[in-house]
């Protein structure tokens, strides 16, 4: 049975929580989120375990908010950070939607989201330096 920790704080069969955590598709906000609802739910005096298999750091950022934290022998943590970018060309020719843009050099890439099908080398020099 599942149903949100805000709720389950109140209910006397509820003793403790387990936390399936990761790998999470939110952002930080949505992470800070979950945490509150940890800390909450853990204010009420019952205990929180939080369960990794395949985690980041964001995902060890809520994750740690619990009172245990276990690891899955056969998972793995991706520490570091990350870049993400995704691609609605193929869902605007489906809708008939063009876009005329024009760039001024190579790494001008803010546009290519809706232009392109993916990433290019130039943008992928960029992220990466970023990152880095």
């Amino acid at each position: 049975m599942s149903f949100p920790l805000s709720s389950a704080r109140g209910r006397t069969r509820v003793s403790a929580a387990v936390l399936r955590v990761g790998p999470m598709l939110g952002g930080f906000a949505k992470a800070q989120e979950i945490r509150s609802a940890v800390h909450a739910f853990r204010d009420s005096g019952k205990p929180v375990v939080a369960m990794l298999e395949l985690g980041t750091l964001i995902d060890l950022y809520v994750a740690s908010a619990a009172d245990m934290l276990v690891q899955v022998p056969t998972g793995s943590f991706v520490l570091g950070l990350a870049a993400r970018t995704q691609y609605y060309r193929e869902l605007f020719d489906k809708l008939g939607i063009e876009f005329e843009t024009f760039a001024t050099g190579p790494y001008k890439s803010a546009m290519n989201p809706y232009t392109k099908t993916g990433m290019s080398d130039d943008e992928r020099l960029v992220l990466e330096s970023l990152l880095d």
